[in-house]
Parts: C-alpha cells; structure tokens; sequence
C-alpha cells in the first residue's frame, strides 16, 4: 500500500477534518463497543450522513427518552427486514445481529453476572428468529420475555416479534412492571401458549417461544395479552386495577410515553442541536458548544478553539439527554404542555435537568446506552496512551477490519500501523508488522510511560480479556456453588488488573 501524492493543501484541510472526526470518535476505539442507544453511535452516524441522519436519531431518541421514564408505559413498534440470517431494522438500519453481539460484547467485562448471563442468552434470539421465520404464517408470533436483573430496572420487555410478510418482521415492545416469574407462567397458561414453566428469569428468558394469534388474526393481540397479564395482578391483589402491570392513577392513564414524548419535538431539539454542534465543529470548541454548555448549565468548562475529546463529546451529548429526561419525569404536565408549543425551553431544561444533577440523579433505560460515569471512565482509559489524538495523523483502511485507522506520519513511513477498531499489528508493502518500529516511535514520543512498558501492556490487555471470557463461559456451565464462588473470585482478579493494564496501554 503506496501513499498517494496530494496537493499540501489539501493536506492540510483533510487532517484537520480527520483530526477533529478523530477527536470525535476516540479515532475508532469506541465502534464495536457503542450500544443502540450510546449517544457516540448518534454522533458517528451525524458525521457519516449529515442532516439525512436526524430523522432516524431523532426516532432513537424518542424511544430512548420513553425508556428512560422513571415508570415507563409503552407499546412500540420497530420495523425490520430479513436480509441473509440477520433482520435490519427499516429506519435507521440497524442489525438486529450486531446490536445483540454488542450487548453481550460489552457485559463480558462487567463484574455482575447476571448481566453477562442475559446478554448471552439474548444474543441466541437472531438465530431462533430465522429457524421460527421459515416455517411461521403471516401474523404468527415469536415472543421474547426480558426480566429486569438489577436493583436500577424497574420493568420487564417483552418483545413480541411479528411476520408480517415473506421478508418482514415488526417487533412490538412492551413495559409491564410488578412482574415475577409465576405471573409469566400463569400468564403462557391462560394464553395456551406451549411454553414450559420456569423456575427463574433466565429460564423465562431462554424459553422464548412461538404463538399463533387465534385464527391467525394479529389485531388485537398486544392488548389481550396486555389484559391478561393485568387480570393476573389484579387476581393477586383484590381490588385494585392494572394497566401494563402499573396500578391505574390519573398520571399513569396519560397517553402513552412515546406518544407523549413525540409531541416534546422543542423539548428533542435540545439534544439535536448538541449533536449538531459537535458534528459541525471539525472536533474544535466553537462558540456555539459554549452557549450551549452555559445556556443549560452543564458546566463543563469548555474554551473556544480547544480540541473535542471523545470523553467531552460523550459528556455533553449525556448531559443534553439527562436533562431532556429529567424535565420529561419531574415537570407537571402544565410546564410539559408549554414545553411542546416551545415556550421556555431552556428554563425548565436548566431548572428540571440541573435539579437532577445536584441530587446526583440519573436517568438509565433497560438498554445500556454506554453514557455516565462508567463508560466515561473506561472512553478514557481507551483513549489514553498511544492509540488516539495523535498528531500528525495518517489515515488508511484496516485489511484486517475495514474500519479506517489513524496513525503517525512516523509509524506509516516505517510500513507498519497499529489499527484503532480491532487493535491488530498491521505490516504493508509486502512485510508483517514491523513491532521495533512501534517500539523505536513511542519510547521517543513517551515520558511518563516506557515504550515497551506500553507494547507490554497491550499485549497483556489482549490476554486478559481473552481470558476474562473463557473464565465467564465456564461460569456459566459450573455445576456447582463451590466452582462458580471460585470463578467469581477468579474474575474480580482479572478484571482489576485489566483496569490497572488499560491505564498504561
């Protein structure tokens, strides 16, 4: 691979709009580590697509923001098309495949096991989907039963998969609180589901199952089952009525929180216009980012004309959605009504979303969003060290990924890169990876950190995840308490010294 003769002026202007992306994107570390709904993923698909992206981000956002309600009461309904052995949602295109190998990606080096178990678990659904699809009518459905699993989640989702046509698949989601597992086995009973029993949420889980509407008739199906799960509640408890597993008041029978939520489009705008912001800004404060941190009261400290990191483009794209949710859980619905005609916006988003903040307070869905504290933290121990904001930088395409990689001017000459997305060693120009050429460049570049202290470290970090997920998968096939106590002690070990090896690679 030959490096191609261009104008230094353009040059010039190339590097500093990939410099600035870079700045943005923590130069690729972040891509197979983002969620669904991880304000960096709205960001990378802005940079890529400009305006046509917003009307997709803007139906995430709607969605997220409902899922973020401190007792959230919805129904919705995503799109998607068969294509291979994956299913692509119809409005932003995402892969139903890779959204689930993410989530299981991600919480392979979480500490609770109950969240790895599930993400394991639900990242079989693709697979069973395709089996189901071939053989299913028009309007069967497959049914998927996704309990909460920490103290932070509130509610269950179930997802009600539909076909709808040879390639065509709608997936309904639902909120139903005040669930347990016994009200999901009287619930497939009454509904002649042919579903066995099970004993704990994981078996719900894993049990997910096929159902044939009566007389194949979808219409009216969401609501029976709806009813039926309420009946239940209401059996247990004499005398009080349901609606999606929450007790009947006159807040909860308000519309419908995504319903509510689109009609907030002033309110969105707030998170827009950051995203906006930052795409626009070549990975440079702009007065624009300032108003917008001081006008809301993110206080983040931005100056004009200093570089974007990843972290800082995460932080104000999360404050911007913390504090749009903030205003949507705790303002009456006299403000909330304002809000929708775009009367005083930025005072109740600064008022409502900083009340928030002081109390420490945040606002978290049922899908990892990649936000907050924990994934700032770990975007910054990804981007410390020898893999991003370096300047000069040179851009290519990984052979190995095809994710495009940004390296010195140095390391390039000498015919080897280090990717950004897949960490591989690369060597061009008909030799392998050249690893005294990366040693030479950053011991010479590095004060704080030896050079093969750094290359030491990045091999060790490789290492342990590797081992982190052997030692996860025999956790979940240990056939005792004993062995699993053990395994657990194991992995508190390894994931200590990956955090300690992250800060040096």
């Amino acid at each position: 691979m030959e490096r191609a003769v261009v104008p230094e002026t353009e040059i010039t202007e190339y590097r500093t709009r990939r410099v600035g992306e870079a700045a943005l994107w923590g130069a690729g570390v972040f891509t197979k580590e983002l969620g669904v709904n991880d304000p960096l993923a709205h960001l990378e698909q802005y940079l890529e697509r400009g305006e046509a992206a917003i009307d997709s981000i803007d139906e995430d956002l709607i969605t997220d923001c409902a899922e973020r309600m401190v007792k959230p009461k919805f129904i919705n309904r995503v799109d998607f098309d068969r294509i291979g052995d994956d299913f692509v949602s119809r409005e932003n295109k995402f892969s139903m495949r890779a959204m689930t190998r993410t989530t299981e990606y991600k919480f392979a080096s979480v500490a609770d096991m109950r969240l790895y178990e599930r993400a394991r678990i639900e990242s079989k659904e693709v697979d069973r989907l395709n089996e189901w699809f071939d053989d299913a009518k028009i309007n069967d459905v497959y049914i998927v039963t996704s309990m909460p699993m920490t103290e932070s989640e509130t509610y269950t989702i179930v997802r009600i998969h539909q076909k709808t046509g040879v390639s065509q698949l709608n997936e309904h989601v639902l909120t139903l609180h005040n669930s347990n597992v016994d009200i999901f086995n009287q619930l497939h009973a009454q509904l002649g589901a042919a579903v066995p029993n099970s004993s704990n949420e994981f078996e719900l889980l894993d049990n997910m199952y096929s159902y044939r509407p009566e007389d194949g008739d979808f219409e009216g199906f969401i609501g029976k089952y709806a009813k039926a799960y309420d009946s239940i509640l209401a059996k247990k408890n004499p005398g009080r009525e349901f609606n999606l597993g929450l007790e009947k008041s006159e807040k909860i029978e308000r519309a419908d929180d995504i319903d509510m939520i689109r009609a907030q489009a002033p309110l969105r705008q707030v998170y827009l216009d950051s995203l906006r912001a930052l795409g626009d800004s070549r990975g440079y404060v702009t007065e624009q980012i300032v108003d917008i941190d001081q006008k809301f009261g993110f206080a983040m400290g931005f100056k004009q004309s200093d570089t974007i990191s990843a972290v800082a483009a995460r932080g104000l794209l999360d404050n911007s959605l913390q504090y749009i949710v903030a205003t949507l859980n705790r303002a009456p619905q006299t403000t909330l009504d304002k809000l929708a005609s775009g009367i005083d916006v930025v005072g109740s988003v600064s008022y409502y979303g900083g009340q928030a903040s002081a109390e420490g307070m945040r606002y978290e869905g049922a899908c990892p969003s990649g936000s907050g504290d924990a994934a700032t933290n770990e975007a910054a121990a990804l981007g410390h060290g020898h893999r991003k904001n370096i300047d000069p930088a040179q851009c290519g395409t990984c052979p190995n990924c095809q994710k495009e990689y940004f390296v010195p001017d140095e390391i390039y000459q000498k015919k080897t890169v280090h990717c950004q997305n897949c960490k591989a060693a690369i060597g061009f120009g008909g030799r392998g990876p050249d690893y005294n050429a990366i040693r030479e460049y950053y011991h010479s570049k590095t004060s704080q950190v030896g050079a093969f202290e750094i290359i030491g470290a990045d091999l060790r970090r490789i290492e342990l995840e590797s081992d982190i997920q052997n030692t996860l998968q025999k956790h979940a096939m240990a056939g005792n308490e004993f062995e699993r106590k053990k395994l657990e002690k194991q992995l508190t070990t390894q994931q200590q010294e990956l955090q300690a090896v992250r800060q040096i690679a």
